[in-house]
């Protein structure tokens, strides 16, 4: 029988680490629709060349290679059992938590492709960059990782992939018109957001195949808000020699469906930012738009014991 792949037969699951690049003996196993996921493992080439009298090249070695690639999805107010928590804070948690940790936390994915065909197993993997996003003309909250891990194990390892649960249809994405967005303590009309997070991994092979060490070496935030101008408050704020910086927060729902607490209908993620610091305020508009002003914000560390990004995470009705 033949054995061709159809993207529609292709799911994700994926399950933390205890020990990066390991798979638990018992992984608990959770189930993420997915829009993308290309993660995959690439190889690094050497083709030597050298004087042997000819111009052709006689020699190829892959010499060491990682896994790496990206997982976009949007978020999910449900609430899967196995890990108590939604689908977007299991999420959230792992491309942004972890503020002054240099090992951050790893999760193993199984892509199943056929399924039973050409399954892949990736471990050890960790975000090196991500990007929450949403806007009205998009409609939902969305979320994309920039991954990078240890090693990839095929079909000869995962011959059978994990059983797909029956409730999918349960599972709603988080929109925007239900978000709220404030600055400086004060709500504003918002019509596009980026959150985007830089953790610039690092990988050590020393003197292996695949990576002995995969450590973050920096944490850079920042945030963009698209906002219709009314006025010149920003164009002020951008001409002025000393920086301005307000606070900020963003809140998310998506519906849960009855998979949370009882008599509640919400997910719900607060984010909280102690400190906005202005970068740049942009213009844009042609002659037929309402005028809007992307604002770029560095997000920084309060002078307390509070983090550049404090997440809380509530159920309500």
């Amino acid at each position: 029988m033949p054995n061709e792949i159809l993207g529609t037969k292709k799911y994700l699951v994926l399950a933390d680490e205890s020990t990066w690049g390991t798979t638990p003996g018992e992984p608990v196993y959770v189930h993420l629709p997915v829009t993308e996921y290309n993660v995959r493992f690439r190889p690094q080439n050497r083709q030597a060349n050298p004087y042997i009298g000819l111009y052709q090249r006689k020699h190829s070695k892959n010499f060491r290679g990682q896994p790496t690639g990206q997982l976009n999805t949007p978020l999910y107010g449900w609430v899967d059992a196995g890990i108590e928590m939604s689908l977007a804070e299991y999420l959230l948690s792992w491309a942004f938590e972890g503020h002054e940790d240099t090992d951050l936390p790893s999760k193993l994915a199984e892509w199943a492709e056929g399924p039973n065909v050409a399954n892949k197993r990736h471990n050890g993997l960790r975000v090196n960059s991500a990007t929450l996003s949403g806007s009205d003309d998009s409609g939902v909250i969305e979320l994309s990782l920039e991954l990078q891990g240890k090693s990839e194990a095929g079909q000869n390892v995962v011959t059978a992939a994990q059983t797909l649960p029956a409730d999918r249809n349960r599972i709603l994405e988080m929109e925007f018109a239900d978000c709220t967005f404030k600055l400086g303590g004060s709500t504003v009309g918002v019509k596009s957001f980026q959150l985007q997070i830089q953790h610039g991994l690092k990988a050590e092979y020393l003197n292996s195949y695949t990576p002995s060490l995969l450590v973050k070496t920096q944490r850079v935030l920042t945030l963009s808000l698209v906002l219709v101008k009314n006025s010149d408050t920003y164009d002020t704020c951008r001409r002025a020699v000393t920086s301005t910086e307000m606070t900020g927060q963003i809140v998310l729902k998506g519906l849960h469906n009855g998979t949370g607490t009882a008599e509640t209908n919400w997910t719900v993620a607060t984010l909280d930012f102690g400190r906005l610091a202005l970068v740049d305020v942009d213009e844009q508009g042609g002659k037929e738009d309402l005028a809007t002003q992307p604002l770029n914000f560095a997000v920084l560390k309060p002078e307390t014991t509070d983090n550049d990004l404090e997440i809380t995470w509530t159920e309500a009705a």
